[in-house]
């Protein structure tokens, strides 16, 4: 006698156990898939509102700078510059090879002042000849439209003098 075995119950409870292992699978890669998809939504969304700060940030900027470039440029047109300010760099150029060529063997400067178009110098002689020699030097000099003798006094065998040169403003 043979028996027989019937293997469709085996069978259908295997196809079962993989069919609910196989929905298992799917819901989890569905569940995980949404995840993802939820995830990058907000991973976008929060990049879109950081790009929107940021160029909040540069318009402020941009704003500021230009506020900031024009109060320089009033700033600019209101601003008086005091005289000395005023020379061209060639005069101060000339007026500098000038002094370095002053004839003191006999004496030396002590100041130097320049304000409002006016040269102060200060300074100490020997010899009254050698002062005179300076004077004539400093009258030929065409970069000064005036020089006067502010001060002169003799002190122990030396002259001390202040002149006062005026520097023309058509230079």
């Amino acid at each position: 006698m043979t028996k027989i075995i019937n293997l469709l119950p085996w069978r259908e409870k295997s196809a079962k156990r993989r069919l609910k292992h196989m929905s298992l699978q799917l819901i989890v890669l569905i569940l995980l898939t949404s995840i993802g998809y939820v995830y990058c939504f907000e991973q976008q969304a929060l990049l879109e509102q950081q790009t929107l700060i940021q160029r909040a940030k540069q318009e402020q900027i941009r704003l500021e700078q230009q506020a900031l470039s024009q109060r320089i440029q009033h700033l600019q047109q209101h601003m008086v510059l005091p005289d000395t300010a005023r020379l061209a760099t060639a005069d101060v150029l000339t007026m500098l090879n000038m002094l370095s060529s002053l004839p003191l063997e006999q004496g030396e400067l002590t100041s130097l002042q320049l304000d409002n178009q006016v040269l102060l110098l200060q300074g100490q002689m020997e010899k009254q000849q050698a002062f005179e020699q300076l004077h004539q030097y400093l009258l030929a000099q065409p970069l000064f439209s005036r020089v006067e003798l502010a001060e002169m006094r003799s002190e122990s065998a030396q002259i001390v003098f202040e002149m006062a040169l005026t520097i023309n403003k058509a230079s």
